[in-house]
């Protein structure tokens, strides 16, 4: 795996649309063992996710767990790729962000609004609501101002 996994991050950039939807599906299997051989191409996986390869996005929790730091500068901009995702992409970055709430909850500051929109979504809803919650043990202003939201979202979806 260690020539193997660099050798693949290679091929993330070349624009195939096949070939990038094959290596999302292995590295994600090889994320479960051999996360700490992927963190030094984190930069390369974020920039394939935004070239919509959002299959990769299952991988960053993996990433995350065994090297935060190389993964949270990136989080913010994961926000505005949520819409275009499936449920199981959109499910993958809540739980990245759910693992990022709980360690440094700040990183996520920028978000908040985003995620509020997500309360709607009853697959979403519970670990929306998860995550807002720990971003306000940390800072309950910013959180206070979507209460609105947050109440609305309530009513609408009481699970």
């Amino acid at each position: 795996m260690k020539l193997a996994l660099p050798i693949a991050i290679q091929f993330l950039p070349k624009g195939n649309r096949e070939l990038s939807r094959n290596l999302a599906s292995y590295l994600s299997l090889a994320a479960i063992d051999y996360a700490y051989l992927l963190s030094p191409h984190v930069d390369s996986i974020i920039n394939s996710i935004l070239a919509n390869n959002y299959g990769l996005l299952r991988v960053l929790s993996q990433i995350y767990e065994v090297s935060p730091d190389t993964v949270t500068p990136h989080a913010p901009q994961l926000v505005a790729l949520l819409p275009e995702c499936d449920s199981q992409e959109r499910l993958a970055v809540f739980q990245l962000y759910l693992l990022i709430a709980q360690r440094t909850p700040l990183v996520l500051e920028s978000c908040i609004s985003p995620l509020c929109e997500f309360l709607y979504d009853s697959e979403t809803a519970s670990t929306t609501m998860q995550i807002l919650l720990k971003l306000a043990e940390q800072r309950p202003l910013l959180v206070a101002e979507h209460f609105d939201k947050i109440r609305l979202a309530t009513k609408t979806n009481p699970n």
